[in-house]
């Protein structure tokens, strides 16, 4: 049975400290329930949202319908602490025609594009499988491939990769301890910590996102 996320548990002001988007940035970003990439779209110049998953799709498609018909009740019904601050709500429905829903493999489409400056993935590395460090590896070099120099990529859950890449029980670490362990990530990225730092400070939940820069 397909479960259909109608809300995110990350924080929104969490993954706009990391990717830090502006007018020239096309970011490619997980769709999920689609609150991330709307909040990052009141920011950027594009953004493509991609899910593999049709009813997640169609969901997205459904909050911003919502948003084009100004019917801010049904859209906020989730995350309003984010969405009512200051003007973001007029900010993403004025940049709505820049915005692009995909249904499909992130992972293919980041290989396959070209032009983006920014990488969302949430918890797709390794969401409904447990990775090791090749499968790791492999996946975040195809979404570096065509990502533009000092390009970022944006992960909710690196402590989770590192207890799958390095076998090592992440429970176990002292916080922010996570972050020495980076061997799984391609030649072409590497951990931006200041930015990484940067949205920890937001994020106090389950999650331990992470931010990676290209060469």
């Amino acid at each position: 049975m397909t479960v259909t996320f109608t809300h995110t548990n990350e924080s929104l002001n969490a993954i706009i400290a990391g990717l830090e988007p502006s007018p020239k940035d096309t970011i490619l970003a997980v769709g999920g329930s689609g609150e991330q990439g709307l909040a990052l779209l009141g920011l950027a110049g594009r953004v493509t949202i991609i899910d593999c998953e049709p009813a997640q799709i169609q969901y997205i498609r459904k909050r911003v319908e919502e948003l084009q018909k100004y019917d801010w009740r049904s859209f906020l019904q989730q995350r309003a602490d984010y969405f009512l601050t200051g003007d973001r709500l007029h900010q993403i429905r004025e940049k709505l025609a820049d915005l692009e829903i995909v249904e499909g493999d992130m992972f293919d489409f980041a290989q396959q594009q070209q032009g983006h400056s920014k990488v969302y993935l949430s918890n797709a590395l390794g969401y409904g499988r447990v990775p090791n460090r090749e499968y790791i590896q492999e996946r975040l070099s195809r979404v570096a491939k065509n990502l533009s120099a000092r390009g970022l990529v944006y992960v909710a859950n690196h402590a989770s990769l590192v207890e799958h890449s390095e076998r090592t029980l992440f429970r176990y670490l002292h916080p922010g301890e996570d972050l020495s362990f980076t061997s799984f990530l391609p030649p072409e990225l590497e951990l931006d910590l200041s930015l990484t730092q940067k949205a920890r400070q937001y994020q106090r939940s389950c999650w331990s996102p992470a931010v990676y820069r290209k060469f």
